[in-house]
């Protein structure tokens, strides 16, 4: 009798235990950060944007942070700037993370779209870009001195 009550004491703390775990877990997902959000740029379009980049783009995480309700494909992350300057932005981000040859990326863009590139780390405040621009136009930089214009 006595070994019956312990193997249900055994069995239900075992059950208990798996009810805990499993309640945790989903917890934990409920509080997780998504991997990415939708952004609606000033010409129509919408796109996702991973989280970490988000974190580096000062005025996404903003309006981000303002964003009342979830965010989604029908209710996305309005931002001023215009697809082409974001996915630039996004491009430098992923070399840097990824490659660190941004000096090669940055050279290889061409006047106007360097000029676009510029505005777009200016107007969305990406710090980190903006940094690396600085270090690619020192002089004995290893990609060779480039230039920046400054609006």
């Amino acid at each position: 009798m006595r070994r019956n009550a312990m193997k249900f004491i055994k069995s239900s703390l075992m059950g208990i235990s798996v009810i805990f775990t499993a309640m945790c877990m989903i917890n934990s997902m409920n509080a997780m950060e998504p991997e990415s959000i939708w952004v609606a740029t000033e010409d129509g379009q919408k796109i996702t944007i991973p989280m970490w980049q988000v974190d580096q783009i000062k005025v996404l995480k903003r309006a981000l942070s303002r964003q009342q309700g979830a965010n989604s494909y029908h209710e996305p992350v309005a931002v001023r700037i215009d697809e082409l300057k974001l996915s630039l932005v996004q491009k430098g981000l992923d070399i840097l993370k990824n490659s660190g040859n941004f000096c090669n990326f940055y050279k290889d863009l061409g006047y106007n779209q360097q000029i676009k590139f510029d505005a777009a780390v200016d107007e969305l405040e990406v710090d980190m870009l903006d940094k690396a621009l600085e270090k690619c136009s020192l002089p004995g930089s290893k990609s060779g001195p480039t230039w920046r214009i400054s609006f």
